[in-house]
Order: C-alpha cells, then structure tokens, then sequence
C-alpha cells in the first residue's frame, strides 16, 4: 500500500455575507463531548487580515459576545472498515454585528481506491456559508493506497456595513470536514462520492456528530461544493 502527503491550498476565503448552505440526511455517529476551551481560544488569527484585504467589506465586528474553539474528529468507514481518521479545528466568534469562523483541516488519514481523486476542505452552516470549496489536491492512485492531507487555516463571516445581513447571528449548526471525489469538467460539476465531516452545534459548541445533517431541510443531504 502506497502513502503520500499533500496540503490543501487555497487564498483566503472571505465571503462578505453567509451563503446559502446545501445539506441532506446522512447516518449520524453517537454524539461526543469536546471541550470547547475558551480561555485558550484568543483573537481569530485572521479577521484583521481578511477586514483589510477586503476593503472594510466586512463591517466592523463591534463587541465579542461569544468565543469558542476546539477540535473535532473525523472519521469515515467503509463497508465496517476505518478508511478515513483525521480532524478538524473550528474557532466560531460571535461579534456584536456578525459571526466570524475560522477553521482548519487538521492531519488526516484517507484510504482510497485506485483513480484519480480530488480532496478538499470544506466548512458549512445552516444559515449559509461555504469555506474550502477553491481548497483542493489532485492525486492519481495507480493501485488503492493512503493519503494523508491537511489544510491552512481559513476564515468565513462578515457583513456588508449597512447591510439588512448585518447583526448575522452563529448558524445553528456548523460543519467541518473534507470532500472526495473524482475531477470533474469543470470545479462546478464536482461531486463528492464521499466525505465526512464534523457537525457543531451552537451556542453549546458540541458535537453532535460525524456526518449529521447540517440542515435536515435541505435537499442533498451534507457537504457539496
């Protein structure tokens, strides 16, 4: 069995208000308890950053109401058999104008078939959001082998000042984790034949399990690009 390395790689993504997500039902694992650690949390690494890059687009964040972090596993098996281990980091900040998350794929294991797959980072929210979808590596598998990616951290919120989205309250439920699938025409065609991720409950910011539906309402049922 053939292993090789990779990082996820990909500019900053800094949408000016969260987007719609795409979720659908899938088979949930127990829920775990993860230990949020506020006290170690800090500032979010790159919101002055993405405020300036962006050209105050974002709006002023006004007071921290709410600051969590922790890291949350990964894991995926196939026919009863681990295939995919890993982690996920999320630091969700709760500001007085909108919500703000930073999170990023943590080393993570990934036995897979022969082909060429494609893997990317991605993180999802009930009231809207999509982190990771430019985050990408291609490999070519000549014979089944493991993998092992991880990504660099990555922000998402804001709101456009003056805006009817500004005051954007924390999603209901968070999602983080990686999508596989083979490349398609083009990045809009991409469709995951799997994944898992990392689904987040808010405000308590547990866990409430590996792969549950991030919106039960929405259509397809968990991450897609």
């Amino acid at each position: 069995m053939r292993e090789s390395a990779c990082v996820l790689r990909a500019p900053l993504c800094v949408p000016a208000v969260l987007l719609a997500a795409v979720v659908c039902a899938v088979t949930a694992t127990a829920s775990r308890q993860v230990d949020a650690g506020q006290a170690r949390c800090g500032d979010p690494k790159l919101l002055q950053r993405a405020m300036k890059e962006s050209s105050g687009l974002l709006g002023k964040p006004g007071s921290l109401q709410a600051n969590s972090c922790a890291t949350f596993p990964l894991e995926l098996y196939r026919r009863g058999k681990l295939v995919l281990r890993g982690s996920c980091y999320v630091h969700a900040l709760q500001f007085a104008n909108y919500a703000w998350v930073e999170y990023r794929v943590n080393q993570t294991w990934l036995l897979l078939p022969k082909g060429t797959w494609l893997v990317r980072d991605a993180l999802r929210a009930t009231n809207g959001g999509t982190g990771g979808t430019l985050t990408q590596d291609r490999r070519r598998l000549a014979a089944p082998g493991r993998i092992t990616v991880h990504g660099h951290l990555r922000g998402m919120g804001g709101a456009l000042p003056g805006s009817s989205h500004r005051h954007t309250r924390m999603s209901a439920r968070l999602a983080c984790g990686v999508l596989l699938g083979h490349p398609a025409a083009s990045s809009a065609d991409f469709v995951p034949t799997e994944k898992s991720f990392a689904t987040i409950v808010w405000p308590s910011f547990k866990l409430l399990g590996i792969n549950a539906p991030v919106d039960p309402f929405a259509p397809d049922g968990g991450l897609t690009p």
